[in-house]
């Protein structure tokens, strides 16, 4: 798609061109740009963003009942990598409306789930949301059965969940890191929620870091998705915590918007190590 400035504000409304450029000289995210592209932003950016993804949702998409889930599953093969095992409890972190669980149930056998998005209360409003009204005690696999008891359920942002000692069999984080406000955080979160063993399920957008530095200072800015972190930040955590069970990339679609310094998919299942190994050989594209 051919633009040459883009400028989305947190009511969804989108500026282009001049009109794009303007709004940027205005506000932009310059001033969280890194080396890795930007991979931490304000407490004042996330929120923000939050008003994006609340407006969004409640208002030009609240009829939806499905956030790509579906085509995440055909994206990892049907999550062979995990077949034929039993997860006893399973974190969906950012879940959505709609959760990648209610998909991945229809593959993999588990026992009991929790949940935890930032947006959740105003999301169990929605009348297509898989958690909410009726289903507030269970979550429903897409195909109708089982229904998976819900424990836990957390309206918070990653970067501040209390753990206590939580431990999880599977840990789900797909499609959230662009809403979030703090890679190293979150990873740290990660970290501390799972141990030697347990599966790991990660889909995020790349950004190209260079692009990303290009445009965000007078060409670029959308206030839905404030983190832009590329292939290296990402890779890095994986091959030094897990062990690659499934992992592939992908690129943007044809149309995509070409001033966005996004650069495709990062797909990846993996199991906790024994302990960190960061001499290990790098994921492989």
């Amino acid at each position: 798609m051919m633009a040459d400035a883009w400028y989305v504000d947190e009511q969804t409304n989108v500026l282009t061109g001049q009109a794009a450029e303007e709004a940027i000289r205005a506000r932009s995210d310059a001033a969280f740009l890194s080396e890795e592209g930007i991979v931490r932003v304000s407490q004042e950016r996330w929120e923000t963003a939050q008003r994006f993804e609340r407006t969004g949702w409640m208002e030009k998409w609240a009829g939806a009942s499905d956030d790509r889930n579906l085509l995440h599953a055909e994206e990892y093969e049907g999550y062979a990598a995990l077949a034929g095992q039993r997860i006893g409890h399973a974190m969906e972190l950012g879940c959505g409306p709609f959760t990648n669980l209610r998909v991945i149930a229809d593959f993999v056998e588990i026992g009991k789930v929790s949940l935890l998005d930032p947006l959740m209360e105003s999301y169990r409003q929605l009348p297509n949301c898989r958690y909410g009204r009726g289903t507030a005690a269970g979550l429903r696999a897409h195909s109708g059965d089982p229904v998976l008891p819900i424990v836990e359920m957390f309206a918070c942002p990653i970067e501040n969940m209390t753990a206590e000692g939580r431990k999880y069999d599977l840990v789900v984080m797909m499609n959230v890191i662009e809403h979030c406000f703090d890679v190293e955080a979150i990873f740290s979160k990660i970290l501390a929620m799972t141990s030697p063993g347990s599966a790991f399920i990660f889909h995020d957008s790349m950004y190209d870091p260079e692009k990303t530095r290009q445009v965000v200072k007078g060409k670029y800015y959308e206030a839905g998705h404030p983190l832009m972190v590329g292939y290296p930040v990402m890779e890095q955590f994986m091959r030094e915590h897990f062990e690659t069970l499934f992992f592939r990339t992908a690129p943007n679609a044809p149309d995509y918007l070409e001033v966005c310094p996004h650069s495709g998919h990062f797909y990846f299942i993996g199991r906790r190590k024994q302990q960190a190994a960061s001499r290990a050989e790098p994921v492989q594209r």
